[in-house]
């Protein structure tokens, strides 16, 4: 199961909205026949991709099949993988996670069982397996989009100096493994601060997903940027349908270069989060991956509306005096309401560190 997580993996980037799914089939004496992934959202699924590495059917007489997700049993893109497995010489399929998909969940494994293959859940590494397909769960189960926050910081929390400069805190291995994480998620989110700063790109400069293009979103409660962002390095190569400024659900503007979100504005002054997430899931973003500045961070933070959070830090200190501290503007009534990460995980960037964990 741990190879077929590893196979899985290699779908980071490509397979959505569909979960990334690693599939290792052994022959019947425990030896390793073929290995697969789902490469591309509507191409072939791991089961298919693994099995198209087999020449000879009757090498899977006896076979073991693992795979990360319980094989589909619906016909989608492409048909169903349980049934094409239910054809198969083979003895045992072990899957880890049920589908949380409704037109799977529980089916495959009956399509399997009926065919007279033994069906097994292994979920011995059930925390990896879940965060292989969370994006995919939380979709399914609360139709709004993930939200992945992600900070660089000093190692006293700073994420940047008071006068705005803050390139570069990390490393270059710690920016390249953020263009990655860009890659997974179906938009990137700004405040207008951010915007009228930098100028960013936003987009994915890595060399597994050369050219791939992802959305962009700024938060823009007054509609300040309305009027230049035709002219932004954000629409250099997106179209309107790509480029999404929230503004309030007061203004009445226009432009023919980016889709305008008018949003609910809460007491603060600021784009009510959750109006903000079920407009942009309406435009079938699933995901959203939050780089903002301070204050959008903040936001997100103090709505709860957070799945994941990504920090990078680097061995330096600004000092608070001097620096921005990205929860600047959050706060609690006790300690026992702090915000912990759950699975935490710390990861090895170069001279920097990478800490990531659920917060929900």
């Amino acid at each position: 199961m741990k190879l077929a997580i590893d196979e899985a993996r290699k779908g980071f980037g490509f397979v959505a909205p569909n979960p990334p799914v690693g599939c290792v089939i052994l022959d019947a004496n425990g030896d390793l026949l073929a290995k697969g992934f789902h490469r591309i959202f509507g191409g072939d699924h791991a089961e298919i991709d693994a099995l198209k590495q087999i020449q000879n059917e009757n090498d899977l007489k006896g076979a073991t099949i693992y795979v990360t997700l319980e094989p589909c049993a619906h016909e989608g893109k492409t048909p169903s993988c349980a049934k094409r497995l239910a054809l198969l010489p083979i003895k045992k399929v072990v899957y880890g996670l049920r589908d949380p998909n409704p037109l799977v969940n529980g089916k495959g494994a009956e399509i399997l069982r009926s065919a007279g293959i033994l069906v097994e859940q292994d979920e011995a590494l059930k925390t990896e397996l879940e965060e292989l397909i969370e994006i995919f769960t939380f979709v399914i189960e609360n139709k709004r989009p993930f939200v992945a926050l992600k900070v660089a910081t000093s190692l006293d929390g700073q994420m940047a100096h008071v006068s705005g400069e803050s390139k570069w805190i990390t490393g270059e291995t710690a920016r390249e493994y953020s263009h990655f994480l860009r890659a997974q998620y179906d938009a990137v989110l700004i405040g207008k601060e951010t915007f009228l700063r930098d100028n960013p790109t936003l987009d994915i400069r890595h060399p597994l997903f050369v050219g791939k293009k992802n959305s962009v979103v700024v938060l823009d409660t007054n509609g300040e940027i309305v009027e230049q962002i035709s002219r932004s390095n954000l629409c250099r190569h997106r179209d309107a349908t790509e480029v999404f400024v929230a503004i309030s659900d007061k203004l009445n503007l226009s432009t023919d270069a980016a889709t305008l979100l008018h949003c609910k504005v809460g007491r603060d002054g600021k784009i009510d989060i959750v109006d903000l997430l079920g407009q942009l899931f309406s435009h079938n973003v699933q995901s959203i991956y939050v780089e903002g500045g301070a204050g959008v961070l903040s936001s997100f933070l103090q709505s709860s509306c957070a799945q994941r959070f990504y920090q990078f830090i680097a061995p330096q200190i600004i000092g608070a005096k001097s620096g921005i501290n990205y929860s600047k503007n959050v706060s609690i009534a006790e300690l026992p309401n702090r915000r912990e990460l759950r699975n935490p995980k710390t990861i090895g960037m170069g001279r920097d560190i990478l800490i990531t964990g659920r917060l929900d």
